[in-house]
């Protein structure tokens, strides 16, 4: 109830409808009593009795000028206040149909990312996220991004990220990780802090845009914190000095076709299909993938053989055409 009275916006003819009947109940209230020589309690006492249209008739005009003047006011503001509830209900029920018509949630979504903010930034995540085959809900409150979410067909929940009513709605306790790429990094900060208080052991990733923000987002809880400004100079600079492999490294990163390169860290779970075979069988059932690093535990290897066989727990790092990165992090073998 509390998020949907917040997301509630009165028109501005509603909101004047409302100050314009105040105006007249206090016109009302206190001129009839200056006038008829009553107490303000017994002015207001009337001007709720008249204008709700209870009349209890404990308090009626004597003089012929209060007379004329509740004559005039009482109908102005009965007018007044039947068109500003009018208006109000109007509101609500705009507010709920809206409601409905932007949040588009598959209910058997889980093992997703929560995108918060779908700027350029957040549209890039979750290009980037899609392509790779992860699920995906994006919480965005501005409605011209929340109309190209649903023109794309993406699992969006229209309203505040920084509201834990709005983070639930995206079954957050379902989810393996939430993603800051506010442009403020104050708001990048309270979702962490957020986030974390909903699901301790949820993976926070956040973007900053200075030093002192990393730091912050950093003491906030977040596992890992993007600088967007120190990656894109990191890149110019390397792409002056190796220009062809950053494009190499940058055709991998970037996902796109399924017969694009890609690179992706692969977690072995229980029912993995992978787990209990060699790196050599694996590579005969998805040729087009190559394993370049295994991390178990503290441990990494570099470049393992064919021999090794993949456990339960083990982190893989594998590079090649996105078809075949793909088919290595399914559950099914292909």
């Amino acid at each position: 109830m509390r998020l949907l009275v917040t997301q509630i916006g009165l028109r501005l003819s509603a909101r004047l409808l409302i100050v314009a009947l105040l105006v007249d109940y206090i016109v009302l209230s206190l001129g009839v009593a200056a006038l008829e020589g009553w107490s303000v309690l017994d002015g207001f006492w009337f001007g709720m009795e008249a204008l709700s249209t209870v009349g209890f008739g404990d308090l009626v005009p004597r003089t012929e000028t209060g007379r004329l003047v509740a004559l005039f006011l009482i109908p102005i503001g009965i007018v007044l206040g039947f068109g500003a509830g009018f208006l109000m209900i109007q509101d609500v029920v705009r507010t709920l149909i809206n409601r409905k018509e932007t949040t588009m949630v598959d209910p058997k979504l889980k093992d997703h990312t929560i995108v918060c903010g779908y700027g350029k930034i957040g549209q890039m995540v979750v290009t980037t996220l899609t392509n790779l085959g992860t699920p995906v809900c994006v919480v965005e409150r501005r409605e011209d991004r929340v109309r190209r979410l649903r023109d794309r067909g993406i699992n969006h929940v229209a309203g505040d990220a920084l509201d834990s009513e709005i983070l639930q709605s995206c079954a957050i306790e379902l989810a393996n990780c939430v993603m800051a790429t506010f442009e403020n990094d104050a708001d990048n900060v309270y979702l962490v802090l957020e986030a974390r208080d909903l699901c301790p052991d949820i993976t926070v990733i956040a973007t900053a845009s200075s030093a002192d923000a990393l730091r912050r987002l950093k003491l906030a809880g977040a596992h890992r914190v993007i600088s967007p400004a120190a990656i894109a100079g990191e890149m110019l600079a390397k792409s002056a000095i190796n220009p062809e492999v950053v494009d190499m490294m940058t055709d991998i990163t970037e996902e796109g076709p399924a017969s694009s390169a890609a690179i992706r860290q692969i977690a072995v779970q229980e029912d993995a299909w992978i787990a209990g075979k060699t790196l050599a069988d694996i590579a005969r059932a998805a040729p087009g993938a190559l394993v370049m690093m295994v991390k178990k535990g503290d441990s990494m290897t570099l470049a393992p053989g064919g021999a090794l066989e993949v456990e339960p727990g083990m982190i893989l790092a594998v590079v090649g055409r996105a078809s075949a990165v793909r088919k290595l992090s399914g559950r099914e073998a292909p």
